[in-house]
């Protein structure tokens, strides 16, 4: 038993979290993240604040401002509540390393309500 929890943890140290917060998803706008480690992009997942008002917020991942494939996430105005969380996996996504940025770009502006947003990017390690 106790093998099996160290090797479970050991997967798990080889993910790196990065947190943004996003203060108002109704404000289009771009942020970026530095990258500290070297690595591939796995996952990243959102969770809102508060409900999305008139229109869905899409938020469209870039690597050092390239376009990749997958990555992008909707939070959609349909039945959104503060908590609502969704997931998106970057598919063609390269090899980072120190000194690579994400950039994000938050569009859907007016989507009302102002709700606050929080991303967390997974990268894992190698």
């Amino acid at each position: 038993m106790g093998q099996t929890a160290a090797a479970s943890v050991g997967n798990e140290d080889k993910m790196v979290r990065l947190n943004l917060d996003i203060a108002d998803l109704s404000a289009e706008a771009v942020y970026c993240v530095p990258v500290p480690c070297v690595g591939y992009w796995r996952k990243v997942w959102s969770c809102i604040d508060g409900a999305v008002g008139t229109a869905d917020v899409t938020i469209t991942p870039t690597v050092n401002g390239a376009a990749i494939t997958g990555g992008v996430i909707t939070i959609a105005t349909a039945s959104s509540a503060a908590g609502d969380v969704d997931s998106a996996v970057p598919e063609t996504c390269p090899r980072l390393v120190p000194g690579d940025y994400l950039k994000f770009t938050v569009t859907g502006g007016g989507s009302g309500g102002s709700p606050r947003g929080h991303l967390v990017i997974e990268i894992e390690r190698d």
